[in-house]
Parts: structure tokens; C-alpha cells; sequence
């Protein structure tokens, strides 16, 4: 294997210096959602990836566990997750947490956005994404399929993407 195989391991096998540059945030926000914010933040560290990514996950003063849930995935990968968990509700009083909390502690050159109770099934997602935004300054944007999961069992596509 070599050197570059085999620092293309899924972000929750690696670990990162401080000093190193962030290329990526994945930015979230969450609220109340405890029974999804383990497949999100699963989906996040089962990116492959040769470069430093950080997650930044803003949670709203949940009332479900969803906080605790993820302290205990900041400890587990504290070089990569970055919770700020606030005590107030503040969407409720017209913070949008995204722009006055999340953005704001974003260190990477590139933002990925996920809400909280939405996650990612390609592996390979963010690799592509900064791969297409590094070789073309005239992308501004990338975006993948959209599926949604009504409950059924059958995920719906909305849209094909970059």
C-alpha cells in the first residue's frame, strides 16, 4: 500500500495535528435529534478523505439527549468534532445558528452543510467535492443526489447533482 492509500482511511481512523490546515467543515445543526444525529455523525467519520476535516455541530439546547450524544462523540474524536452546545433555544428567538455560531467556528477553506437529522451515503463524498472545487476556481458550488426517506423503506430521489 502506499503512503497515499493509506492516508485515504475513513476520518475515524485518523488523527490531526492542530497545526495542520482545515480543507473541510462539515457544518450542522441540530435540534432534538437524538434518534438521528448518530447516523449523521456516522456518515461524517465514514468519509475517506487525504486531507483535514473538522465538524462543527451547533446544538440548539435539545431536550432529547441529542447533547450528551454528542459530547460523548467529541470525546471519542475530540482532533475532529467540535460541538458548541448552547443552553437556550435561540432559532426560536430568530438566531439562525448556522451564520451566528457554526460559520463562524469553521476553520476549512470549504464548508459542507448536513442538518443534524439528514445524513450522507457515499464515502467518497467530500473527496469529490474538494477534488471538482480545487481543480476548477470557477466552481463556487457542489451538491450531491437528494433522497428523501419518508419511512417506507424506499428512499425518493429529488435531484441528480455535481
Amino acid at each position: 500500500m502506499t503512503s497515499q492509500q493509506e492516508a485515504v482511511v475513513p476520518l475515524r481512523l485518523r488523527r490531526f495535528d492542530e497545526a495542520e490546515r482545515v480543507t473541510v467543515s462539515i457544518c450542522t445543526i441540530t435540534f432534538n435529534h437524538a434518534a438521528f444525529i448518530v447516523q449523521c455523525i456516522e456518515a461524517f467519520l465514514n468519509q475517506r478523505c487525504d486531507f483535514k476535516v473538522e465538524i462543527v455541530i451547533y446544538d440548539d439546547a435539545s431536550t432529547d439527549g441529542t447533547a450528551n450524544i454528542l459530547r460523548e462523540y467529541a470525546e471519542k474524536f475530540p482532533t475532529i468534532i467540535k460541538p458548541i452546545l448552547s443552553e437556550q433555544n435561540l432559532f426560536s428567538l430568530g438566531v439562525n445558528p448556522y451564520y451566528a455560531f457554526v460559520f463562524p467556528a469553521a476553520c476549512g477553506k470549504f464548508i459542507a452543510i448536513c442538518d443534524g437529522d439528514d445524513y450522507w451515503t457515499d464515502p467518497e463524498k467530500l473527496a469529490k467535492q474538494v477534488q471538482v472545487l480545487q481543480s476548477d476556481p470557477s466552481v463556487a458550488i457542489t451538491y450531491g443526489r437528494i433522497f428523501a426517506d419518508v419511512g417506507d423503506g424506499k428512499p425518493v430521489a429529488f435531484s441528480a447533482g455535481l
